[in-house]
């Protein structure tokens, strides 16, 4: 193998570690917002939350909020 062959899977591990402490960095730069706001669609609460609107939502008819 010559020299190139045998650099290029060493490189090519060296960018995907890079790539990944990247990604780790990018993350931990994400505001708290920004983090609960990604974990939302993955909480069990948020059905529930959905289903609340639901049944309040024809409230939002009553034009209340004109008093």
């Amino acid at each position: 193998m010559s020299l190139a062959e045998q650099k290029w899977p060493i490189d090519r591990l060296t960018q995907q570690v890079q790539n990944k402490n990247q990604s780790k960095s990018k993350v931990s730069e994400m505001s708290s917002t920004e983090r609960q706001l990604q974990e939302m669609p993955k909480s069990p609460d948020i059905p529930r939350e959905v289903a609340i609107h639901q049944e309040f939502k024809i409230s939002e008819l009553d034009s209340l909020e004109d008093l």
